[in-house]
């Protein structure tokens, strides 16, 4: 049996008839992650080409492209050191007719000028938590912080998707193919890779960013790719590794630069979205869609030209307009998969007078509301491991209207919340994370 199967036979040990697949649909979703260096968001500092970096500039490029590619995940490279930047972006470029993104909070290290940011689609993520790694692992400081997102997939009935996890590591590592500049990006690289060693568990993993590495050989892309801990490893969707840099036989792959002249026109790799194996592989429900990895508005006919000279034959016009005003790199784009079980059929209290809806993740215990739209009713109430043992049980009063429920213990990780009407004993189970 999968991980799936066995749970569903756990909840049938607990109390609902049902078990296998007999009794269940596949669902599936799609998450579309873009990876964007913005080229001085906010930050007046040296720029190629002589680029408009004026926000209001920078936000209708970067809305024309949002609104292109379409992304539940953004993140985002070369953005000022601060909050009011992200909030413009949330506001000016992908909220505009809608409120279902969000975003992190900012992540710094020292004295850095530039931060990363990350905005994610809410409609179908939650974050569980965001952080930051600072230090190498000989604890020297990492030159610009390494955002690491958590996130929960959000999904249909009995909270069954909530614990399909996604991490992303949003990176920017030192610029210039000098020898202290690669020594700086292997350190930091060996720092998140010790980092996921020592602290993680392997799972879907996403790591992306602007590398600035020239070829694969270098330490830092080896640190990534070539880890001596196998199951912390990341792979490159494309299999397009080797020496990148002006090199024709890698054309369709090079993001940096949009322009000619002092940028120099496309000639490197250096952005980048690498998965785990369990993506690759598809061993826990998200996987990478063959063939999704793109870097947006790349052709192939571009090697030391412009994004819009030759003519684009990837993007509209209007597009690769955008892109050559916005940024020295091109966006990557790729796509994920997300599916799991449900099953059908099965009668809950939400059918009923009582709905419930369950806080995950949770902190200190297991949160959830009810609404009540009948008489007052107790409601009994179960807390499993996935392993069947009974954690925490009782009866709460359910008065009419909405009520918060704040069920506290002791404990972290995947928790099963059975509740019964004590008064019609049909059940609901849901699945929660608990912190």
């Amino acid at each position: 049996m999968n991980r799936i199967q066995r749970l569903f036979c756990l909840v049938s040990v607990v109390g609902i008839s049902y078990c296998g697949y007999s009794q269940t649909k596949t669902v599936k979703d799609t998450i579309t992650i873009m990876q964007y260096n913005l080229l001085n968001y906010g930050y007046n500092g040296n720029t190629c080409g002589g680029f408009n970096i004026t926000l209001a500039h920078k936000d209708q490029q970067l809305k024309t492209l949002i609104d292109y590619i379409k992304p539940d995940i953004l993140g985002v490279n070369e953005m000022g050191c601060n909050e009011l930047y992200s909030r413009r972006i949330l506001a000016n470029c992908l909220n505009q007719g809608t409120s279902k993104f969000e975003r992190t909070k900012l992540q710094k290290s020292g004295t850095q000028n530039i931060c990363n940011s990350y905005f994610y689609n809410t409609e179908k993520l939650g974050l569980i938590n965001s952080s930051a790694i600072t230090k190498t692992k000989n604890a020297g400081n990492i030159i610009r912080a390494i955002d690491f997102l958590k996130l929960y997939v959000k999904g249909e009935y009995l909270s069954i998707s909530d614990t399909i996890s996604l991490s992303h590591l949003v990176v920017h590592l030192k610029a210039s193919n000098g020898t202290s500049e690669r020594a700086e990006r292997e350190k930091a690289a060996e720092g998140i890779m010790y980092h996921l060693e020592q602290n993680e568990s392997a799972g879907n993993y996403i790591l992306s960013g602007d590398f600035n590495v020239y070829k694969s050989s270098e330490g830092a892309y080896q640190q990534f790719t070539k880890y001596t801990k196998v199951p912390f490893r990341f792979y490159d969707p494309i299999k397009q590794e080797g020496s990148w840099n002006n090199n024709g036989a890698y054309a369709k792959v090079h993001t940096q630069a949009t322009r000619t002249g002092s940028c120099g026109g496309m000639d490197d790799r250096f952005d980048f979205i690498l998965a785990s194996k369990a993506i690759i592989d598809d061993s826990s429900h998200i996987k990478y869609i063959a063939d999704s990895y793109r870097a947006v508005g790349q052709d192939g006919k571009r090697l030391n030209q412009s994004v819009i000279s030759p003519t684009n034959t990837d993007v509209p016009a209007n597009i690769a307009t955008a892109l050559y005003e916005m940024s020295d790199h091109l966006p990557i784009i790729l796509k994920l998969e997300v599916a799991y079980e449900v099953p059908v059929g099965v009668e809950s209290l939400e059918s009923k007078k009582i709905k419930s809806r369950v806080i995950s993740p949770s902190f200190d215990g297991i949160k959830f509301n009810t609404e009540n739209q009948g008489e007052e009713n107790p409601l009994k109430f179960q807390v499993f491991s996935l392993e069947g043992r009974l954690v925490k049980d009782g009866i709460v009063e359910i008065r009419t209207g909405v009520q918060e429920h704040n069920l506290e213990f002791s404990g972290q990780g995947i928790f099963i919340l059975k509740l019964t009407s004590e008064a019609t004993k049909e059940s609901e189970t849901h699945k929660v994370i608990v912190w």
